[in-house]
């Protein structure tokens, strides 16, 4: 009834802990359509960003998504107002550009947490209070507000990062390719985590069309053809290209 009477609103639950993999949550999920906090895609960014455990677990996370019919609406977070910020848990800066990537290209609506764009965390952070503290400035040149506002951007003109299937490309300890696809629009995520120095990584079967592409986040740019790149990542290095 609710939805009859407001076609343009949405719920939002807070089921702890709930995700694809958590069997109650998502039998709420599937029968009422209303949408949740995706825990469990938190709880993967504890795992590898501040455990080391490896970048398959996002993968693991997905393919549970068929379960729940759709996804998409699933909202996802990196920080919020009940746990440790991950600067606070020790990601470092580096790494939490990584998060902040994955958290818009991953399927799922983004909800970043105030005080992310602007790197506010406190060290040793345990939660609430400490994952609450003020904000004394804002920076629109932050480097990290100009990557939420690139990504946004992107995800307002790319439907494949609202409605896109996912698909995973490359997996392995260190090592993430994704893509997003829906109709003709495409984007393609890269994260290399750790090593001593570059990564090259051969990328095959991309549904990008041939072509040269510049790196949503960076100068950079990277050539397709025949569905496949040549791609050299640093440590903590991303890469992200999208056909619009």
């Amino acid at each position: 009834e609710f939805f009859d009477r407001f076609p343009d609103k949405q719920i939002v639950g807070e089921y702890f802990d709930g995700g694809p993999n958590h069997t109650w949550a998502a039998e709420f999920y599937r029968d009422t359509r209303m949408t949740m906090f995706d825990f469990q895609f938190r709880h993967a960014l504890v795992d590898v960003f501040v455990r080391g455990m490896p970048l398959t677990l996002f993968g693991d996370l997905w393919a549970k998504d068929p379960e729940l019919v759709d996804a998409t609406s699933l909202v996802t977070f990196a920080d919020n107002h009940d746990l440790p910020r991950l600067r606070g848990l020790g990601v470092s800066l580096a790494a939490i550009k990584q998060v902040v990537a994955l958290l818009f290209v991953a399927r799922g609506v983004p909800c970043v947490y105030y005080g992310l764009e602007q790197d506010l965390f406190r060290a040793g952070d345990r939660g609430d209070p400490h994952c609450r503290q003020m904000m004394q400035s804002f920076n629109e040149q932050h480097e990290l507000f100009r990557a939420v506002a690139a990504l946004a951007k992107l995800r307002r003109e790319n439907l494949a990062l609202r409605f896109g299937s996912t698909r995973v490309l490359r997996e392995d300890g260190g090592l993430l390719v994704i893509e997003r696809r829906h109709l003709s629009q495409c984007v393609v995520l890269a994260l290399a985590i750790g090593g001593d120095g570059d990564r090259d990584i051969h990328c095959e079967g991309l549904s990008l069309s041939d072509g040269s592409y510049q790196d949503v986040l960076s100068s950079s740019r990277h050539d397709v053809k025949g569905g496949r790149a040549p791609l050299r990542l640093p440590p903590d290095g991303i890469m992200l290209l999208a056909q619009r």
